[in-house]
């Protein structure tokens, strides 16, 4: 069976099958979502560390979510769309 590679900074995978399964199940939304934010991050002139401070999250949760390490709550959508004045839907607007 194809699993991903779980390390010790891996949220939400550590040893309940069903939570493994549901992460594997929404990975590439997980991985879009992580680079459409890392598009308007970077569009916007921010690096993972300047938007990371200006919502009040560390850059390696920063990092995490942009890499589909972890998903990110709403108020962490929120906040990421409002400092990069984007309209929140922008960032489940998957490309193929």
């Amino acid at each position: 069976m194809d699993f991903l590679h779980i390390t010790a900074h891996t949220p939400f995978l550590y040893h309940k099958h069903e939570v493994l399964i549901m992460k594997r199940k929404f990975f590439d939304e997980y991985m879009k979502l992580g680079l459409n934010i890392t598009y308007y991050r970077k569009m916007r002139g921010y690096t993972q560390e300047q938007l990371a401070e200006a919502i009040d999250i560390t850059p390696e949760h920063m990092n995490r979510v942009e890499n589909a390490y972890t998903g990110a709550s709403l108020d962490t959508m929120f906040s990421i769309a409002k400092v990069l004045d984007i309209p929140v839907h922008k960032f489940f607007e998957f490309r193929d």
